[in-house]
């Protein structure tokens, strides 16, 4: 496993060339079909994909690769959760714009959980904090 976990680190992090400038094909290519300043969106091509630098870590350091059914699924919900919540952080708006203090938690929920640890309890505490911000945003939109 520590072979092909080697491989695929390799592999998902040669992709990284596609979003970050001054290369990033795929973003002045998005670009020319939007006609939006190519670097402009090569530069939020970047900010979008930081997934792309979170991925080879679980790679590395989680059973996400070899793992049973149940640990692959849980280190795939619980990442993908995490980036969600990352991404919320970075952008500032998750269903509706954010404030500091609220990136600021989303920014640590979601550090803990793409953390490679195997701590069911922590990861469950997590998601449920990111849930509950999301359906806090969702009904703020609504209201105003």
């Amino acid at each position: 496993m520590m072979l092909l976990s080697a491989h695929m680190i390799i592999f998902w992090l040669s992709q990284d060339s596609n979003v970050t400038p001054p290369v990033c094909l795929v973003a002045f290519t998005a670009a020319g079909i939007a006609k939006t300043p190519p670097m402009a969106t090569g530069i939020e091509a970047w900010k979008t994909a930081k997934a792309l630098y979170i991925v080879p870590l679980l790679f590395a350091y989680t059973p996400f690769i070899g793992g049973s059914n149940f640990e692959i699924m849980q280190v795939f919900f619980t990442a993908l959760v995490g980036m969600y919540a990352l991404a919320a952080a970075i952008y500032g708006y998750a269903e509706a714009k954010l404030n500091k203090p609220i990136r600021m938690v989303l920014a640590l929920l979601g550090i803990a959980l793409v953390w490679p640890h195997q701590i069911i309890s922590v990861d469950i505490a997590a998601a449920l904090c990111v849930v509950a911000v999301v359906i806090k945003q969702v009904i703020d939109n609504r209201l105003t």
